[in-house]
């Protein structure tokens, strides 16, 4: 995005987003009692966000006898659509429409696995949280995502639109606690090493003092009287 927009790379830089660890917490004691996972999403219902494809994707492993909930927490235009979508690959009691979701640590908490199925993203917040709440996940391979988790080490990414690939990751984890755990907390480390919000404000003081020379120049660059 940095040639379309015809910029110097060197003239950018790029603050990753940050998220309260503390409030974004592992379960304690863990999780990872698979005997009927949870697999959960926060997403606007809406073009773009690969909702369809999960709901396929999660119909094939059903359809393979994997005994998972769904669990879809936000609202959007495309609610009806996708609750048709899912009934019709018979999917009805197995995925719950939450709605929006005021206590998100609470959700977090419910889940064995997040899974973003996004078509296009920036760095995704809920991602993020998850992450850092102890959720190991499956996610689609665009914008930033690659940047908040590494595949195979914290996490799995696949091709956007791709149900037998998303499918095939959620199954890949979901048949391995130890893999998932050992996933789980090396993705947690990830946020706590770079997406804290004590590591975004240093990063930020330290931009600023650079733009404004030290402090004696405002941020526009005008010198202070």
């Amino acid at each position: 995005w940095r040639s379309a927009l015809r910029l110097d790379s060197d003239a950018i830089e790029v603050l990753p987003n940050a998220i309260d660890t503390e409030r974004y917490a592992p379960t304690p004691g863990g999780k990872f009692i698979l005997s009927e996972p949870v697999i959960g999403v926060v997403s606007r219902l809406v073009p773009g966000k690969g909702l369809e494809f999960l709901v396929d994707a999660f119909a094939r492993l059903r359809s393979k006898g994997l005994p998972a909930r769904l669990l879809v927490a936000g609202e959007g235009p495309l609610r009806e659509a996708l609750m048709r979508q899912a009934d019709a690959r018979g999917l009805a009691g197995a995925v719950e429409w939450l709605g929006q979701v005021t206590d998100m640590p609470a959700f977090y908490r419910r889940i064995d696995l997040y899974v973003q199925a996004s078509l296009s993203e920036g760095m995704p917040l809920g991602l993020l949280e998850a992450l850092a709440s102890g959720c190991p996940a499956v996610a689609t391979n665009v914008g930033g995502t690659a940047e908040v988790m590494r595949h195979g080490s914290e996490g799995l990414l696949v091709a956007a639109a791709d149900v037998d690939a998303l499918a095939g990751a959620i199954e890949e984890a979901l048949v391995d606690p130890v893999k998932l755990q050992e996933m789980a907390a090396a993705a947690r480390q990830r946020i706590l090493d770079h997406h804290t919000l004590e590591v975004m404000a240093a990063h930020l003081g330290a931009v600023y003092l650079r733009v404004t020379d030290g402090g004696r120049l405002d941020p526009v660059g005008l010198r202070r009287p």
